[in-house]
């Protein structure tokens, strides 16, 4: 790629050597690149190290001042490898090996093992709360890995090191971000391998000094970030083209393009043959014997998620991968919808058209600054745009703000290649700059001061819970929105988070697959419960004639299951005792009348 020249028609740029002022005199190497005086080195090694000494500041800063949004599937990571540990050889392997996070399970199992006898001290030999800091602690130092090679790749794209800062603190106060660096899911891992992967590929391309060697790891990076979560292979072809595009072009060198092309093969079948082989030991190990067990193995992975209006959960799902919504999008979606039961007026969707007006105008500006100037970024974000998003309205589904995460290289590679255009357009670069403090007033607002507000009535219904359902008992709540699951959610250290110390049933799971049963899927729950010799008990709020806005309920949300069906459910069932006040929770008679109807229920022979 030429040096010099009108800074705007430049596309995405190598590394390159800054100078300290306009009369410091250049030198050329070996390889035809300029080489910085050895006391430049010196001072850019200096800078470069302050760099990453403040960036490492600042994502301790960030860590400790933001709280838990949610640990999300968390939870069933924990039991499904305490019930491994349990089970011993007649463990079904699946519980560790699944096929949409492949090796996530095994990572934090084979940690435990070792870690145990340390943490047994602390824990007092809780497993539960032992492979739960695991995964914490995981994703503390994944957090702080992605913010080093965050700024490490930013200085390899030429950046400045205000600018290489700059860009690396806006990426780790993305909401997504933020939201996964507080829990035990794998997001955050398989985006800072693919950019250490995008760093290690660039470097081995260099026409100065090719590396098989880079290139090969970078390719294994590449599958092992698909290995953690699976998604991450849409992004792929996205970072090998973008890691073709930054490597530098020398054209008086005849051999460059043989080099680069060798290189990019290299990565290209380290990526496939790691990654080959581990869905062969996926296969060999889960004892998939058939094309129809593969199929299964697979498609169990999505949890039955199955949500309908996908494109028109799509815009709040981008938006909510850069910017905290809290409740906001419900009030969307209610709109929407028209849910009868909370009508919503149009001023009551500004709080979250705003956020979602201000994403998508910031992605627009984006795409018209590299249209205009670098067809190479262009073309490096819609690589991974484009598939990520079908993947997602077709397959998959749309709400969940992690579905975003894999397209986050690119876009570094593309906001990097605006801020590398120069002076001549600084309307761009203003505009990510006001995107970036709108991020981090909206963000940091909420993971360090709305977030930490627990409801004291909330703490009195776990209580509540506790004493009287736990350990061989269930608790009924309508939803995951249920403020009881929240708590849950927020408080992964809570001695109310222990293995079975809060019993909590979420009855209904809108945009599941396992909609259609939850009649019988609750009745089944219930008859265990009371086998166990346990109660049954039962949150107000299912009984109630309609539901609170408060509640999150959004009818049609899932035209599957409406409110009606919720009520007159649970109020078909005898109850003899009341805990609590107006939201309380009140006890199933456990008489031979409502066993009856429980086994008839589960049976499937009613509804």
């Amino acid at each position: 790629m030429r040096k010099g020249g009108n800074p705007a028609k430049q596309q995405l740029k190598a590394p390159a050597e800054k100078e300290s002022g306009p009369t410091q005199q250049k030198r050329v190497n070996s390889a035809g690149t300029e080489a910085k005086p050895r006391t430049l080195r010196i001072l850019s090694r200096s800078l470069s190290m302050r760099a990453a000494v403040l960036a490492t500041l600042i994502f301790a800063t960030l860590y400790s001042v933001t709280v838990v949004e949610t640990t999300a599937d968390t939870p069933v990571y924990v039991a499904q490898i305490i019930q491994y540990q349990l089970k011993g050889a007649s463990a079904s392997p699946a519980l560790l090996w699944e096929f949409g996070h492949f090796l996530w399970r095994p990572v934090a199992y084979g940690l435990w093992r070792v870690m145990h006898p340390a943490l047994s001290f602390w824990s007092g030999d809780d497993a539960g709360l032992e492979i739960t800091a695991i995964f914490f602690g995981i994703n503390f130092v994944v957090g702080m890995g992605l913010t080093l090679l965050l700024l490490l790749l930013s200085f390899s794209l030429g950046l400045q090191t205000p600018q290489a800062v700059a860009i690396t603190t806006a990426f780790m106060l993305f909401s997504t971000i933020l939201r996964y660096v507080h829990s035990g899911m794998s997001y955050n891992l398989g985006f800072m391998l693919q950019i250490g992967a995008l760093w290690l590929i660039a470097n081995g391309l260099r026409p100065d000094r090719p590396r098989s060697t880079l290139a090969f790891l970078g390719g294994v990076a590449l599958a092992l970030s698909c290995a953690v979560w699976f998604p991450y292979i849409l992004s792929v072809p996205s970072v090998l083209l973008a890691a073709w595009f930054v490597t530098p072009q020398e054209r008086n060198l005849e051999d460059n393009l043989q080099t680069r092309i060798r290189g990019l093969l290299i990565a290209t079948s380290a990526t496939a043959v790691v990654g080959l082989s581990m869905l062969a030991f996926g296969i060999w190990i889960n004892h998939l014997s058939s094309y129809d067990l593969l199929k299964q193995w697979i498609v169990s992975s999505a949890h039955g998620v199955i949500p309908e209006n996908r494109l028109v959960r799509l815009p709040t799902g981008i938006a909510r991968s850069f910017l905290f919504f809290g409740e906001q999008g419900v009030a969307l979606k209610r709109f929407v919808l028209g849910d009868p039961y909370a009508p919503t007026h149009f001023t009551d969707l500004l709080p979250a058209l705003w956020k979602v007006g201000v994403v998508f105008g910031t992605l627009a500006v984006i795409g018209i600054a590299l249209a205009r100037y670098s067809w190479r970024g262009l073309a490096v974000l819609l690589c991974a745009f484009v598939p990520t998003i079908a993947f997602a309205v077709l397959l998959f589904e749309t709400s969940e703000p992690a579905r975003y995460e894999p397209v986050y290289p690119a876009l570094l590679i593309a906001v990097a290649a605006i801020l590398s255009l120069g002076r001549r357009v600084m309307v761009y670069e203003r505009v990510l700059v006001c995107f970036a403090i709108i991020m981090a007033a909206v963000n940091l607002t909420a993971f360090t001061w709305t977030l930490r507000s627990t409801n004291t009535k909330v703490v009195e219904r776990a209580q509540l819970v506790h004493d009287h359902a736990a350990p061989h008992g269930v608790a009924y709540i309508l939803s995951f929105r249920d403020p009881l699951s929240t708590f849950l959610q927020r408080s992964p250290f809570s001695p109310l988070n222990r293995p079975g110390a809060l019993p909590l049933y979420n009855v209904i799971e809108p945009g599941n697959k396992n909609v259609i049963t939850w009649r019988q899927d609750a009745g089944c729950r219930g008859l265990r419960a009371w086998n166990d010799g346990g109660e049954i008990w039962v949150s107000d709020r299912l009984i109630a004639e309609r539901p609170e806005p408060g509640w999150e309920w959004v009818e049609m949300d899932d035209r599957r299951v409406h409110w009606g069906d919720v009520r007159d459910y649970f109020r078909q069932f005898a109850q003899d005792e009341h805990i609590g006040t107006d939201d309380g929770f009140f006890r199933v008679v456990a008489d031979a009348q409502n066993r009856q109807q429980l086994e008839k229920i589960c049976a499937g022979s009613e509804y």
